[in-house]
């Protein structure tokens, strides 16, 4: 990527694995900046950023384990159609 070396870009996302990836983080709630620092110092303040960060872990942890019971009810669900047997 060459072609963007020296040049500031501005990336607006939702895709969190690339905040590490930026050189300079604004984290903005209600459309002011709340902290303004490189990923690890803004993990290491421990403020709104690191808060924000936690509970994305967590939603991502809930859905993560509400895919796996959901997986689970199907095999066990299949397991028991396959020991009823044909109908």
């Amino acid at each position: 990527m060459q072609e963007l070396q020296g040049k500031t870009v501005v990336l607006a996302t939702n895709q969190l694995q690339f905040v590490a990836m930026a050189d300079t983080v604004l984290f903005l709630r209600d459309g002011k900046i709340q902290e303004r620092g490189t990923y690890q110092q803004l993990l290491a303040l421990g403020g709104a950023f690191t808060e924000f960060m936690k509970e994305i872990q967590v939603d991502d942890q809930e859905e993560e384990e509400e895919e796996g019971v959901n997986e689970e009810e199907q095999d066990t669900q299949g397991v028991a159609a396959a020991a009823k047997g044909p109908a």
